[in-house]
């Protein structure tokens, strides 16, 4: 169980696709381990959602922006 704790205190955002819990363990573990694994997947996913909706917000906003602005007449 100490093992687990330590393996699952190395995780942060950006290091959901590297780090995974080991599922080589007891029965109760794995299906634990193998749970947990999975809902990092499904985080990982999220957070590479969210990075690619900002990126393209900033595109979005520092291209057409000044387009919008002028045939707005806005100053």
């Amino acid at each position: 169980m100490k093992r687990l704790a330590q393996q699952a205190e190395r995780i942060d955002q950006d290091s959901l696709v590297e780090v995974r819990l080991e599922e080589n363990t007891i029965p109760e573990f794995r299906d634990l381990s193998q749970s947990v694994n999975r809902m990092l997947d499904r985080l990982a996913h999220s957070f590479d959602l969210q990075r690619q909706f900002a990126g393209n917000a900033a595109h979005e906003l520092k291209h057409r922006w000044p387009s919008c602005r002028q045939s707005w007449n806005v100053r």
